[in-house]
């Protein structure tokens, strides 16, 4: 049987794993509240289709990123200079993570040219409409609203050890009801999270996250299958998802997560940084 990767062309792919998850962090940057835009020091930027994020108040890698570069129309040599002098003036290291599929095929060259350093790749993970298999999990999957928005963002950020800003962005992006969110319970003590983004015919899973002391119970298989089913139950033809590469080294068990729940690999996105300030 055919895999999906082999019954549709690199740009169909693309457009599913790459421009969904664009479409929801270029939502949310622009559309978050002021309040929180200048807290954070939030801004955001399209150059030629693809978004650029801006995180000031915490220079992080992970949101200090350029999205879909070379997806919805090539790049250019002058556009990814432009992209380099935004992030400089703000003093600002940024990431780029690149599908293979992004147009021209000189930009991974263009990026070692003017310094980008591959530090690794994230498994892009593609999936079609058909119902996924019943999970086996103790827990109680719930669909929240913003009510649970704390408690979300509470084990979001814990369960990463990730510092209180984490928390607080994903309060954020569920208070603007953006994305369809969900905790698993172990009776009424949260244990784990996602959220469902759609974009057009396509669902986005992200933030998954499950607190130690309740891992290896099931809890985001159990998440992906609701979310998968309420996807579809919503018109999504395509699912996409991502997660760290699997290596003989460093097994991932979410890549088995998505792997049991019916997704496949679409491809490995290499990941480019670039140290824009390196004498600060």
């Amino acid at each position: 049987m055919a895999t999906i990767s082999e019954k549709l062309s690199k740009q169909e792919i693309a457009r599913i794993v790459e421009v969904a998850q664009l479409e929801l962090w270029k939502q949310f940057f622009e559309g978050c509240s002021p309040a929180f835009k200048q807290k954070m020091g939030i801004q955001s930027h399209v150059f030629g289709g693809a978004s650029a994020t801006i995180m000031e108040s915490y220079p992080t890698l992970f949101y200090n990123r350029v999205l879909g570069l070379g997806i919805k129309q090539p790049a250019t040599e002058a556009m990814l200079d432009e992209i380099i002098e935004l992030y400089s003036q703000h003093k600002l290291s940024l990431r780029i993570p690149l599908s293979p599929n992004a147009q021209p095929g000189d930009l991974p060259a263009w990026l070692e040219d003017r310094g980008f350093k591959q530090t690794g790749n994230l498994a892009k993970m593609i999936r079609d409409n058909e119902p996924p298999p019943q999970a086996e999990t103790d827990l109680r999957v719930k669909r929240v609203d913003a009510s649970a928005a704390a408690q979300f963002g509470e084990i979001f950020s814990r369960a990463f050890e990730w510092p209180d800003w984490s928390a607080q962005m994903a309060e954020e992006m569920i208070r603007m009801g953006i994305v369809y969110s969900y905790i698993a319970y172990d009776g009424d003590v949260p244990a784990a999270t996602g959220i469902l983004h759609v974009s057009g015919d396509v669902g986005g899973l992200y933030h998954a996250a499950t607190l130690p002391e309740f891992r290896r119970r099931g809890a985001q298989s159990a998440i992906i299958a609701r979310r998968i089913q309420d996807g579809i139950n919503l018109g999504c033809q395509w699912f996409s998802t991502e997660t760290l590469e699997e290596k003989p080294e460093s097994p991932n068990p979410s890549y088995h997560n998505m792997l049991r729940t019916g997704f496949e690999l679409a491809y490995l996105r290499p990941i480019y940084e670039l140290e824009t300030n390196p004498s600060a």
